[in-house]
């Protein structure tokens, strides 16, 4: 699980939380204690956003004010969770909805690789053959003009 976004790794927290707990709340809670590292920016955030819940704050202003698609709609899960709606589904979906984008992610990163990897190429390793393959010329020149 390195390497992977931390929002989607939250999301996999709650959602194995919420299969073992059966309950949003304690799933959600759960998830903010487990490996707390992990998630780091994201999680004091997460914790400042319900600690707005459980003191029934309006919430609506952070949740238009936050910037990702992802991160807003996990919110949304979360609000209709403390409200006591049915959010397995949503987070079913949000979690593939994670997944497609990681996928989407990785795969543009394999194919900028190609191009990445040219530049060592060029740099490093042909200028190395060229030596290879014009220094015997290059010293049987030398000896030719002696």
């Amino acid at each position: 699980m390195d390497g992977m976004s931390p929002l989607l790794r939250f999301v996999y927290q709650v959602d194995s939380g919420f299969r073992r707990f059966q309950d949003f709340r304690t799933a959600l809670l759960y998830a903010l204690e487990q490996r707390a590292d992990d998630v780091g920016a994201l999680r004091a955030e997460l914790l400042r956003f319900v600690g707005r819940l459980e003191s029934r704050e309006d919430v609506r202003g952070l949740i238009e004010q936050t910037g990702s698609p992802y991160r807003r709609a996990l919110y949304l899960i979360i609000l209709d969770g403390f409200n006591g709606q049915p959010v397995f589904e949503r987070l079913s979906e949000l979690k593939a909805d994670l997944e497609d984008q990681a996928e989407l992610d990785i795969e543009s990163h394999i194919d900028r690789l190609p191009l990445l990897m040219l530049a060592p190429l060029l740099l490093l390793q042909f200028p190395a053959f060229l030596i290879l393959l014009l220094g015997p010329i290059a010293s049987h020149f030398l000896e030719a003009l002696k």
